[in-house]
């Protein structure tokens, strides 16, 4: 993201380091490179929910993995981490810092989630070249299959500062709101060929894919159940 002022704010990422470790931090720094300020550290090992043994999450369909959220209008920066799914639950932790490095919040949420079949894991690996209908089933086998959906797949910050943290399911996307202060606001479910990518209080704007890989964009305002 580039800020007021010719500001960068970077993510520097290393790769294949221990479970436990951070091997990434989002920084800020000047355009001419000459300093820069540390602003949160990123966990990048994550794993299949439910399975015991780590490993980085790329490319595994479905494992956790933390992301990060930039937003130059609000003047914070995001990051995202899954911490378990079990049952109908999972949780990720929140950690929300302004442009300077000073921490806003710091905090887990629960989100409902629903089980991974092994017809929408498979679904997924067919994407890559290598994979066909033929050996799609051995090629399974040999990987770790996650029971449970991620409870956060994607986030951005909307323009007041409100973290929004998606999750997948079989046939939606359910997006849980956090307001500036790390309180739950709400959730919201759309059509899994929806993307959000930006919302300004009661206004949410998305991407919709039709069956052609066409997309428009779409809007919605959001309305409390009820009225």
């Amino acid at each position: 993201a580039v800020l007021p002022g010719d500001t960068l704010v970077g993510v520097g990422v290393a790769l294949g380091r221990p479970k436990g470790t951070d091997p990434g931090v989002v920084v800020r720094m000047t355009a001419d490179g000459k300093s820069a300020i540390p602003l949160v550290t990123i966990p990048g090992v994550g794993h299949c929910l439910g399975m015991d043994t780590p490993h980085m999450s790329w490319p595994w369909p479905y494992c956790a993995s933390a992301g990060v959220a930039v937003s130059p209008r609000a003047n914070v920066v995001a990051v995202t981490d899954v911490t378990f799914a079990q049952q109908n639950r999972g949780a990720f932790a929140a950690k929300v810092v302004s442009m300077t490095g000073r921490a806003v919040y710091s905090k887990d949420f629960t989100v409902p989630v629903e089980r991974l079949s092994t017809q929408a894991y498979d679904d997924s690996l067919l994407f890559r070249p290598s994979v066909t209908k033929e050996n799609v089933a051995s090629i399974r086998k040999s990987l770790p299959l996650p029971l449970r959906y991620p409870p956060a797949t994607s986030r951005f910050i909307s323009s007041e500062g409100s973290l929004w943290v998606e999750s997948t399911g079989k046939d939606s996307l359910l997006w849980a709101i956090i307001d500036p202060q790390g309180k739950p606001r709400g959730l919201v479910r759309v059509a899994r060929n929806v993307r959000l990518v930006a919302a300004d209080h009661n206004q949410i704007w998305g991407v919709e894919t039709n069956e052609n890989g066409f997309g428009s964009l779409v809007g919605f305002r959001l309305v409390a159940r009820g009225q």
